[in-house]
């Protein structure tokens, strides 16, 4: 973008993004089955007890504890889904199915693999000593009835679906995602499915930014590719920002004459509040706020037009904006350590970089060597990135590494 802002470090840059962005506060009933990677409006509060009944743990025996080792009548044969029709007493058991209410006066389930029946009577081949468990659930002993299952602010993964459904959430109230606008801009650009000339070449960045954005918690509004005329973009800007809640803009954020996204954005009467940022790749990004009547703030990241760059600087900065909005709290692209298994290094340490990096079988990260932030093949190879700090320029095998998973 035009010459503006001195660089600053990506840490001042998060914090600026963040200190920016709004909750959503509107929610939407999504059912149980569209809820993955949903984020709750609200917390999920125990309508019962779990378990709701005392329950048996497996197939066996409810017996009283003086009866073991002895000879037992079988008064009933209880499955799940339904209540004894008898007691246990002394000398009697009840024959019971894994899930089936505990009979009353049983003091624990036999496990039917020690045990042998014979005309109505049940022996067991074990001690009571060597009877390590009771074999049945206590009531409530998972969840109590009015108990927090699940917190407002949880994302929704499939590890949360039976815990919903079995505490009846079949509809759920979710946040509403936020709409994130895409813009490209560039004369040399076209779409996948079209044909380069020699100087021509295909758009990446959207197409791959509506996967992260669908992957983020939000809803991808493609606005298409835009010439590299500053009317023209300033009209999409305009009727974007309308339209979401964060306007992304791609290529035209550096210093070239054809370069016009800056100025448009200032035209339009955006703050940028920076257009530097000491990470790479990604050092030419903007991020930029204006004032709106119908919401608090219009929000605009200005994205280099390489696609690492391009993907990066989302997972860094607009993931976590997005994130927040959903009432995450910015803090779900946390990071993790993880040792490295080949060393690192580079010429300069201006910045901090984003490294691309496999996972290895034993738990660490292998460097993958690519060739700068048009190499944005190496995403395909890639299952992290790692962080090399400003100001340090090698990591040895052995290092622990900030990590990213992507």
């Amino acid at each position: 973008m035009e010459a503006g802002r001195p660089m600053i470090s990506f840490d001042e840059a998060e914090s600026k993004v963040l200190a920016n962005i709004q909750e959503i506060r509107k929610t939407e009933i999504v059912p149980l089955e569209k809820s993955i990677g949903r984020f709750l409006a609200e917390n999920v509060v125990c309508d019962r007890d779990i378990p709701p009944f005392n329950r048996s743990a497996m197939d066996g025996y409810a017996i009283k504890d003086e009866d073991v080792g002895k000879s037992l009548k079988i008064t009933e044969i209880l499955p799940a889904g339904s209540v004894a029709s008898c007691k246990v007493e002394k000398g009697t058991c009840i024959k019971i199915m894994t899930g089936a209410v505990m009979p009353e006066g049983a003091e624990r389930v036999v496990m039917v693999e020690y045990s042998k029946e014979s005309s109505g009577y049940v022996k067991f081949n074990v001690s009571k000593n060597q009877l390590r468990s009771r074999n049945y659930a206590l009531k409530g002993e998972d969840l109590k009835k009015g108990e927090v299952a699940i917190s407002a602010g949880t994302v929704i993964s499939p590890s949360h679906i039976p815990t919903l459904a079995s505490l009846g959430k079949y509809n759920i109230s979710t946040v509403k995602k936020p709409v994130v606008g895409i813009i490209a801009t560039g004369d040399e650009i076209i779409e996948p499915w079209e044909t380069p000339s020699k100087e021509q070449i295909r758009n990446a960045n959207s197409w791959q930014l509506i996967a992260q954005i669908e992957r983020a918690g939000g809803t991808p509004l493609y606005k298409g590719i835009v010439k590299d005329e500053i009317d023209l973009i300033k009209k999409v800007i305009n009727e974007t920002a309308e339209e979401s809640e964060i306007v992304l803009i791609t290529g035209g954020v550096s210093m070239g004459d054809y370069d016009l996204g800056g100025k448009a954005v200032r035209e339009l009467g955006y703050d940028v509040l920076f257009d530097s940022v000491a990470v790479k790749p990604g050092k030419p990004t903007t991020f930029a706020v204006r004032s709106n009547v119908s919401r608090k703030k219009d929000i605009l990241f200005g994205m280099p037009g390489n696609p690492l760059s391009v993907f990066i600087i989302f997972e860094i900065l607009v993931r976590p904006a997005i994130e927040k909005m959903n009432g995450g709290g910015g803090h779900i692209c946390t990071e993790t350590n993880l040792i490295l298994e080949e060393s690192f290094s580079r010429k300069k340490g201006t910045r901090d970089e984003w490294v691309p990096a496999k996972l290895s079988k034993t738990g660490g990260i292998t460097p993958l060597k690519y060739n700068g932030s048009g190499h944005f093949h190496i995403l395909a190879k890639a299952d992290a990135v790692f962080k090399i700090e400003k100001g340090c320029l090698e990591l040895k095998k052995g290092d622990k590494a900030s990590v990213r998973y992507i």
